[in-house]
């Protein structure tokens, strides 16, 4: 991978790719559409903040109130923030809808249906708790949404406010993507990555066979909810130190989840911040320098499979089965796929390239594209709720 390759084409004049992609044309258009106007930030929240201002005012007064105190009558916030909510959904429909339409692409939002399936309101309060009375407390990374491997399930925090409608709207038109979608999409790829019993039944016999009893217990509960109780008490907690072979096949996994949920998203504008985000969110899995080199490693070959137009789904059937190859350095599985997929496309490394190189220029477009999209959909609702007093 390479920081900053926006502008630098891969081929040279005199060795033309075989792969048919106009880096002019891409460029152009990205940087066409980087020179509209746009929304400020303030602008953005001043729109969304009126129609909190419209159901303030709206909100019903309660018929037991009397009558000298109707005028200084304050409404419940949560009533305020229901009906809000309810007047704005239809402005998020309408921006989902012609992103679809216009980007061919409705990028985090085409999973997040499939994603609110596996989401459980038991699991949610238990993440919220943990999240309230140990991560914040300790200061550990805080996950407001996470899936269960064993139990099928996505929970997210009850206090993740970027879930509901103006906040997402409001993050389409600041940045081009929106928070929460990207953060169930996440999670969503997780469970599609989740290893099949016989699978991880022969991981854990291997295991057992060749380093014994203790391993195999850390690799037990690796599998498992990640604050599972042991046998005589105690927990495992999610930021306890996770062995080496854990950590192997968590980083392929966190690898094909960040970059799979992010790929429509602005977040990291190098590869260098990406690793930082990484080595910081999830330090228990960044041990020793070779930690980071499996992260690059497998990131490279994610970014190379779709680019070559493999799926979340596809990735996440390798995943379910990639191990590390220190020989290769890199996981086996995904190494794999990219060398055949090469293969039929009859392409070289250097074609290879250049097809991760325009996906990751048309990315970038497509978040310009949102961006405006969803600022000048706002603009019309709000324009014409002024109209009408909303």
């Amino acid at each position: 991978m390479r920081e900053n390759q926006e502008n630098r084409h891969v081929f040279d004049e005199e060795n033309p790719s075989n792969i048919d992609v106009d880096f002019d044309a891409l460029l152009g258009e990205l940087e066409s559409l980087r020179h509209k106007p746009r929304l400020t930030g303030s602008e953005i929240a001043n729109m969304i903040y009126a129609v909190y201002a419209s159901a303030r005012r709206d909100v019903r007064t309660p018929d037991d109130t009397p009558e000298h105190a109707q005028d200084s009558y304050k409404p419940d916030e949560e009533d305020v923030r229901k009906l809000a909510e309810e007047r704005i959904k239809p402005l998020l429909d309408s921006i989902v809808e012609k992103i679809r339409n216009e980007c061919g692409d409705a990028g985090s939002f085409a999973v997040l249906p499939e994603a609110l399936k596996l989401v459980s309101g038991e699991e949610s309060k238990r993440l919220t708790a943990q999240n309230k009375t140990e991560n914040v407390k300790k200061g550990d990374f805080v996950a407001m949404a996470e899936y269960y491997p064993y139990k099928k399930t996505i929970a997210i925090d009850e206090n993740y406010t970027p879930l509901r409608p103006s906040e997402i709207i409001a993050s389409l038109a600041d940045s081009g993507y929106g928070v929460a979608p990207t953060a169930l999409h996440h999670e969503f790829i997780h469970a599609q990555q989740s290893t099949p019993k016989e699978i991880k039944n022969k991981i854990l016999k291997e295991i057992a066979e060749n380093v014994g009893f203790t391993l195999l217990l850390n690799a037990t509960m690796a599998f498992a909810w990640p604050a599972a109780p042991l046998v005589g008490g105690g927990w495992i907690a999610r930021g306890a130190q996770r062995n080496a072979l854990k950590r192997k096949k968590e980083i392929v996994k966190e690898a094909h989840a960040h970059f799979g949920s992010q790929r429509h998203t602005s977040v990291w504008s190098s590869l260098g911040d990406y690793a930082q985000h990484m080595e910081i969110s999830y330090s228990d899995l960044f041990k020793t320098p070779e930690d980071m080199d499996r992260l690059l490693a497998a990131t490279q070959a994610v970014r190379r499979l779709y680019a070559l137009g493999l799926t979340d789904g596809d990735i996440g059937e390798l995943v379910k089965t990639a191990t590390w190859d220190k020989k290769r350095l890199g996981y086996g599985a995904l190494e794999d796929a990219v060398d055949e997929r090469v293969r039929q496309k009859g392409i070289e490394e250097e074609d290879l390239d250049n097809l991760v190189l325009a996906d990751d220029i048309r990315r970038k477009i497509y978040v310009e594209k949102v961006r405006l999209i969803a600022q000048e959909e706002l603009k019309k609702f709000y324009n014409a709720a002024t109209q009408s007093s909303i």
